[in-house]
């Protein structure tokens, strides 16, 4: 009940004043945005110009937006963060995703930062609540609540429930934290334990740290595996014929790893994700007119989606239930 109300008040506050279309600025605004991935991804539409022009801004006359990409390279981050800042001298930072977001929260504590699906922005140090977040931080926040990465768990176990070793292959959560220090992830290895796993973490800090990792979880045992963090995604097709070769029953959350090949996709729905990009870019909006961004209620999408790739599945020579066919959201045949 508390996370639909905050999301609804911060819903309404955003639809009150600031969706009408405001009379354009007259001096020029910088806003500069950061991807993990690379181009080849497309940019989304809330920062090309018939988005802004929307909301009143003209591009090039009283909005410029700085766009860098990361590559899948988390470690670039702080460099591209100083660039911005000091070298750009933007206004407001929009960082997608929790390596840039962390990287942004920890080079400046004065200039806003919007972030769209960052983890767990409490536990990150990046916000004192969701409902004042009380910094020079807010946005849209992903992965709430410790439920949510078990039920990949549920779904891995459904199709193998012989499965005893899984790994837990990720990224390097010191990045995504204001401390600096690694985000406690005991819901991790304890939702996987609770349906009978013996979980092993395994951790890239690169995309060339990839190979290497995928080549430790399989020397520890593993079985069956969940894969999240933008390196992976960097080296997509390693990761996907790797697992094929292990005949991993593998799940993620990243729909970039899943329409790469992987068995099982377990993350934010795709409407959630495309309300995050739009409102995303009204958030910043706001504060371009004068909002506090600490008392911008951090809004929390809840919806998940699940779904399945049955060309995979029949690759690794798998009967699915049906039980849970039924469940997922998309099929890919």
């Amino acid at each position: 009940m508390e996370r639909r109300t905050v999301l609804g008040a911060a819903a309404a506050a955003i639809a009150a004043p600031w969706l009408v279309r405001a009379r354009a600025q007259t001096r020029l605004r910088r806003v500069g945005v950061i991807f993990p991935f690379d181009r080849s991804i497309g940019v989304p539409p809330q920062v090309l110009s018939d988005f802004w022009g929307g909301f009143g801004w003209r591009l090039g006359e009283t909005l410029h937006v700085e766009r860098r990409f990361a590559e899948y390279r988390g470690e670039r981050m702080p460099e591209i963060v100083d660039e911005l800042l000091r070298r750009q001298n933007v206004e407001v930072l929009m960082t997608w995703g929790p390596e840039a977001t962390g990287a942004a929260a920890r080079a400046t504590r004065t200039v806003p930062i919007v972030f769209g699906l960052a983890y767990l922005p409490i536990e990150c140090g990046l916000i004192e609540s969701f409902a004042r977040p009380g910094r020079n931080v807010t946005g849209i926040a992903s992965h709430v609540g410790a439920e949510f990465v078990p039920k990949a768990f549920e779904f891995i176990r459904a199709i193998e429930p012989s499965a005893r070793r899984i790994a837990l292959i990720g990224s390097d959560t010191s990045r995504y934290t204001l401390s600096g220090a690694p985000l406690p992830w005991s819901a991790l290895p304890d939702g996987a334990k609770m349906l009978g796993f013996e979980p092993t973490k395994h951790i890239a800090s690169s995309v060339e740290d990839v190979g290497s990792v995928l080549a430790e979880a399989a020397a520890a045992g593993a079985q069956v595996a969940r894969v999240s963090g933008w390196q992976y995604v960097g080296a997509r097709k390693l990761v996907v014929d790797f697992a094929m070769r292990q005949r991993w029953i593998c799940a993620t959350d990243i729909d970039m790893l899943f329409d790469a090949g992987l068995l099982l996709l377990h993350g934010p729905s795709q409407a959630d994700i495309g309300y995050a990009r739009t409102h995303w870019g009204q958030i910043v909006d706001r504060i371009l007119r004068g909002a506090n961004p600490a008392e911008i209620p951090v809004e929390i999408p809840t919806r998940s989606e699940m779904a399945i790739n049955l060309k995979t599945a029949r690759a690794l020579g798998l009967t699915l239930p049906q039980s849970l066919l039924l469940r997922a959201d998309r099929v890919i045949e």
